[in-house]
């Protein structure tokens, strides 16, 4: 996986549903109730509401993007900001916010327990390959 992973929020958006090299790397873990491999329904997805952006632009806390299967929330990514920059192009106003994962999170019960979704092969793995990764966010306003 590349060290660097971007996110690109677009201008006016509300809520956004993100998949991307991370979340794909989720769904390798991902088992169904009858322990088959899920379909792309029931994809790993990054969501995030209006609120969650201004409060990336307004630099409120240590930012936590919450990663989702259909049904529930299956844990955090935590991230830690490196640098922001912001730039004027093409009419409207950038926001670039460089982060670095300093933890994921699993929910216990949303992952291992009464909704089994993940193999819990899924823990160590993640630590590994994703700790210390790049995350840039692009908001467009």
């Amino acid at each position: 996986m590349k060290n660097t992973i971007t996110i690109e929020i677009p201008k006016g958006m509300t809520h956004i549903e993100i998949r991307n090299k991370i979340t794909k790397f989720f769904d390798q873990y991902s088992i169904s109730f009858t322990g088959d491999k899920f379909n792309e329904w029931h994809s790993t997805y990054i969501s995030l509401f209006d609120f969650d952006i201004n409060d990336l632009l307004l630099n409120r806390y240590e930012p936590i993007l919450a990663f989702r299967i259909v049904g529930a929330t299956r844990g955090g990514i935590h991230l830690k900001e490196v640098k922001r920059e912001g730039q004027y192009a093409s009419g409207e106003m950038i926001y670039s916010i460089h982060y670095i994962i300093t933890e994921i999170e699993f929910i216990e019960s949303t992952c291992f327990e009464s909704f089994k979704v993940y193999s819990r092969d899924i823990i160590e793995d993640s630590k590994r390959e994703l700790l210390g990764k790049d995350i840039i966010i692009n908001i467009h306003k």
